[in-house]
């Protein structure tokens, strides 16, 4: 995953929807590095991404947990889905 294009959109999300969002978090597989992004977010407030050396198992796939209220995870995907595909054009 294309770990700026990610950040903008997180950053577009958050700003967006902060109080209906309770908390994000997951681990991305970031090009080039060598373990996973750490993502934290509660709320309007997004933690520093923490780069790990090494993935805790052998699932080396981006992981996102949402825990949101009063938004459709569909539209969740497809925003974040349309917003990458964009970036890729």
């Amino acid at each position: 995953m294309n770990w700026t294009a990610f950040a903008i959109w997180l950053s577009a999300l958050v700003h967006r929807y902060g109080t209906k969002i309770l908390r994000i978090k997951g681990l991305l597989n970031v090009p080039g590095a060598l373990g996973p992004v750490v993502l934290n977010t509660v709320q309007s407030h997004i933690t520093p991404p923490m780069h790990l050396d090494e993935w805790p198992d052998e699932d080396r796939s981006s992981r996102i947990v949402f825990i949101v209220q009063g938004i459709s995870p569909k539209m969740v995907q497809t925003s974040l889905e349309h917003f990458l595909t964009i970036l890729e054009k």
